[in-house]
């Protein structure tokens, strides 16, 4: 419980003391995924810049597009294109277990493509940080990173997404939020949450080792 709260506390005060960075990152993250096959790199450049937004410095003011964002450009439009296809497949296995024409055998074998989707998605969370603090890491080990680290911290990993629910309820209320708040306001809290874990492993392999 405490971790949970901890880490709603640091998002909760970064977002009222830097609230014009949500804003910014949100506009960022729309105008980026205008064309929707640019999902990866409208994540990777607002994580950049949450990233930067969390180190304290003025994101507005930064020169990132050169430094940061260039080297892993390419391997975030892969991964935003691959995420792209499993949205599709979780689309098209939800239409088949509703169908009535769907044989019980396939519809088990939908059920467990979709939880595995689920899964896949979750670990979305991890995985565009992760690219974004290891530039140099292969697209392979990129997912398996991610997988592994949701299944690590499943309980914590739904604990926050239902607060990204919650804060994606409260965007829908305003109408508008949904574009300037939620974006920024969520990607905030995945790089707080993805910050925790790192400190998390870290403290734990430190244990380990003195084991």
């Amino acid at each position: 419980m405490e971790l949970y709260v901890g880490v709603i506390k640091k998002w909760l005060s970064h977002s009222f003391r830097e609230l014009q960075d949500i804003l910014y990152i949100s506009i960022i993250f729309v105008v980026l995924c205008l064309p929707v096959i640019s999902i990866g790199i409208a994540l990777s450049v607002c994580f950049i810049l949450a990233k930067l937004s969390i180190d304290g410095y003025k994101i507005g003011k930064i020169e990132f597009i050169k430094n940061y964002v260039k080297p892993i450009l390419f391997k975030s439009f892969i991964v935003g294109f691959i995420d792209l296809i499993f949205a599709v497949t979780t689309v098209l296995c939800c239409y088949m277990l509703i169908s009535p024409y769907t044989p019980y055998a396939l519809a088990v074998m939908y059920m467990f493509f979709l939880g595995f989707d689920i899964l896949f998605f979750m670990s979305a969370m991890y995985r565009y940080p992760i690219l974004v603090c290891n530039e140099d890491l292969p697209i392979k080990e990129i997912y398996t990173k991610s997988l592994i680290l949701v299944c690590k911290n499943l309980m914590f990993c739904i604990a926050m997404l239902m607060v990204l629910i919650t804060v994606l309820g409260l965007s829908l209320l305003t109408g508008i939020g949904v574009l300037f708040i939620f974006p920024g306001a969520a990607i905030f809290l995945i790089s707080f949450m993805y910050k925790q874990m790192i400190i998390i492993n870290s403290q734990k392999g430190a244990g380990d080792d003195g084991d």
